[in-house]
Order: C-alpha cells, then structure tokens, then sequence
C-alpha cells in the first residue's frame, strides 16, 4: 500500500468519526468561533481614547520623591545612611557634602537659611570595596543605608583628586519604591532598552519623574550620582557651582490610549489555547483509544 493510500484511508477514517459523532464535531468547529466573537463583544465595550500632547516641567535631579521609614532616606538613621569607600578625608568630605546637597535642594527656603549640615547623619566609612560590599550585603543592611559609594581603592592615601575619577553607586538589587506599593520585587531591568511589553505614549504619562520603573530618579540614583558629581568638582577646582542642572522628560505627541491591548498581552495566548482544547483533548482521547485496541 502506497503512502498517498494510507493518507487517504486516515483521513477517511477520522471523517468517519467526526460523522458518527455530530454534536462534538459541532462544538469543536463552534468553539473558536464563540472565543473570538468574545474578542470581538469586548473590542465594542472597550474603545480606545485620545490623548493630547504632553510637556513635562523640569525638576531639580536631587529632587527628594521617596518615602517611608525603611527606605534609606536621609532621615532614617544617626549612624549614616551613605556608606563609602575608601575611608579617606576627601571621600567622607564629598559624600558629606552631598547629602547636605540633596537635602538643601529639598528643603523650604526658610530652612535653608537656617540649615545646618551638622545635624545630618554622618556617613559610614569602610577601608576598602570589599569590607563595603561585605558590610551592605548582610540581612536588612540596606535598611538604614541608601547607597554604598564605592570609590577606587587607591584613593585611600590620597591628598587630592585625581583627574580621572572612577566610583560606582552600590544600591540594593531590587528598589524599594514598588516593594511599598505593591508586594512583588521589581529589578533595575537593566538589560532593558525598552519595556517588555511596549505601549502607545510615553510610560508613566502622569509623572513629571519618569516613573516607578526604572527608578532612576524615586529611588535617588540620580539625585546621589548627580550631588556626588556636583561636590567632586568643587573640591577638585576650589570654586563654587552657581549653575543649577535641571532634568525633563521628553514631550510627548498625542496617542491613542487602548487598554484592551494592555489585558490582551496577558491573556491572547490563553483564550487561543482555549479555543483549540476540546479539539486537543479528543484527539488525544481517540488516540489513545485505538492504541488501547491495537488499531495502528
């Protein structure tokens, strides 16, 4: 028997079955039917909005956006809530310094005025990179402290800056922000150029920040690498910044706002898979049963 007979004996085997039994082959035809007038009774219900252009104001990048005790803010701990390394009077006067900057440029005017640097927690400083990393990587170690800064271990005997200035901000594996919101641990995602789910419009439209996610500027990434910077150079030129750096999120053109798509990235693979499991259950059913029989 050739191949093309046994194709034509198969198919007129399962047309015999499907035959035999009307009221499953009806609803096997019938189900992805019903699933996608579904689709299509929900994309009536919801339709999209029109939204006008956006422009965002400029903010200051030490802006002070978090919250809540247990945050690492600067006002947590009397023991520091900046770690650095390494232990150095150029590194403690920078970190120092900083944080009496972000907290100046939150502040009233009036308190300003009367501001003193002095009732800031001190930073903690630690000999080198490794005792840091050591120190901030224990259980609830980041409670207290916002961010290890962690400096070139040769700057430990150093009377100056040098020209080439290399740190990196050790923050926490997962922000803070989200876990106060909402249970589940959001990562910096910085393996992301864009969101995995892109949407029309920009993310987050109704904040002037950029968002929760990244949190570059609610978890104070920007506001440490900026005042960091900021202090640097003055100690570096011996001169004081007059110049204010402002941050803005880019405008955005109008868009067309669908939250149907949003639930659908979650839920098209789904509803597909459902309109095809009856037929996938009786497939398997009617194989197994000829194989029980002995029938191939």
């Amino acid at each position: 028997m050739s191949a093309y007979e046994k194709l034509k004996l198969l198919i007129w085997k399962n047309f015999l079955l499907q035959r035999r039994h009307k009221w499953q082959t009806i609803f096997e035809i019938a189900s992805p039917v019903i699933f996608s007038l579904f689709l299509i009774l929900t994309r009536c219900l919801v339709d999209p909005k029109s939204k006008p252009d956006l422009s965002y104001p400029p903010f200051l990048p030490t802006y002070f956006n978090i919250s809540g005790r247990n945050l690492g803010n600067l006002t947590t701990a009397k023991t520091g809530t900046l770690a650095f390394s390494p232990e150095n009077p150029l590194t403690r006067n920078v970190t120092r310094d900083a944080i009496a900057m972000v907290a100046d440029d939150n502040f009233s005017i009036l308190f300003a005025l009367l501001f003193d640097s002095n009732f800031l927690p001190q930073p903690k400083g630690y000999k080198n990179a490794q005792e840091m990393e050591l120190a901030l990587t224990q259980p609830n170690a980041m409670n207290q402290i916002l961010v290890g800064i962690q400096f070139e271990d040769s700057m430990a005997n150093a009377t100056e800056w040098p020209d080439d200035v290399t740190l990196t901000l050790r923050f926490p594996a997962v922000m803070r922000t989200p876990m106060v919101e909402h249970p589940l641990r959001a990562s910096w995602r910085t393996n992301l150029l864009y969101p995995l789910f892109p949407r029309p419009g920009p993310r987050d439209p109704d904040d002037m920040y950029g968002g929760k996610t990244p949190g570059y500027s609610p978890e104070m990434f920007l506001a440490v690498q900026h005042a960091i910077s900021q202090e640097i150079i003055k100690q570096k030129t011996g001169k004081p910044i007059n110049t204010k750096v402002y941050l803005q999120r880019l405008p955005q053109l109008a868009y067309r706002e669908d939250q149907l798509l949003v639930a659908l990235e979650r839920f098209i693979s789904m509803i597909i898979m459902l309109c095809f499991a009856y037929s996938f259950v009786n497939t398997v059913r009617v194989v197994t049963f000829e194989k029980e029989l002995q029938l191939k």
